[in-house]
């Protein structure tokens, strides 16, 4: 898809993209950066595609010189009024305008995904990440069966659906209201294989692979008892990474350049 179809569509989000973070998915995927990154101190840290900068307050001014951009002008206005102690600037995932060997660790959280072909992305992450560098991509995983198993379900349920509305007159349908989303925007997912195979061929070795959003419970039930987040904070992945692997929807992988 086209990098205007794109900007166009964060521009569209911006004024509460913030507002996600309520979100269990989006908070738990910053949990596990945090935690990936807590440890350890970074001089420079580039964040590609940063959204509104919610990934910012992960680092402290006074040992960390962060630099998020975003293909979306609109974006990086909101990521000014959020967090005017950190600098943004509007740029590209695979062409950002900084040096070579630039970063101590580089982000990309959620963009990889909206590539057709993913190597101009990796190629501007490891241009730009030094050696001995981190970087840290999340995609959505592509070994999760549970969007499969939610579709069978919905078959399954077709009947029942069908027979209600026989029986139920249907309201009227309401007026979207706002941001409809462009049809054009896909989520392109990842296996870790798949990472590991990308990063290998541009000197990026996966040292941690966690999986997020543990999605034992379909949702078409599970918006009613909300157990999902529950079972995915508690659920011990790093012993059962079988089971979070299938049922995650997120995958995060911790990269080292070589």
């Amino acid at each position: 898809m086209s990098k205007d179809v794109v900007a166009n569509h964060f521009d569209q989000y911006a004024a509460k993209w913030h507002d996600r973070l309520e979100q269990y998915s989006f908070r738990s995927r910053r949990d596990v950066v945090r935690a990936m990154v807590q440890d350890h101190r970074f001089g420079v840290v580039v964040d590609v595609g940063c959204g509104t900068g919610d990934y910012a307050p992960l680092f402290n001014p006074a040992e960390s010189n962060y630099h998020g951009i975003d293909i979306s002008e609109k974006m990086v206005v909101e990521c000014r009024k959020l967090y005017p102690d950190y600098e943004f600037s509007v740029g590209d995932g695979d062409k950002s305008g900084l040096s070579d060997n630039f970063a101590d660790l580089v982000l990309s959280i959620g963009v990889l995904e909206y590539y057709d072909e993913p190597e101009a992305h990796f190629t501007e992450i490891s241009r730009i990440t030094k050696k001995g560098g981190t970087a840290i991509i999340a995609v959505p995983n592509g070994d999760n069966i549970a969007r499969e198993r939610e579709q069978r379900f919905i078959d399954f349920m077709a009947p029942v659906r069908r027979l209600k509305k026989s029986l139920i007159p249907s309201k009227k349908p309401k007026k979207a209201e706002g941001y409809v989303k462009d049809e054009r925007i896909k989520h392109k997912r990842y296996t870790e294989s798949q990472m590991a195979s990308l990063g290998n061929g541009y000197g990026l070795e996966i040292t941690e692979a966690r999986f997020v959003n543990l999605l034992l419970i379909p949702h078409i039930l599970d918006r009613f008892v909300r157990l999902n987040p529950f079972i995915s904070e508690r659920f011990p992945s790093n012993l059962m990474k079988g089971v979070a692997r299938k049922y995650s929807s997120i995958l995060i992988c911790r990269y080292e350049k070589r």
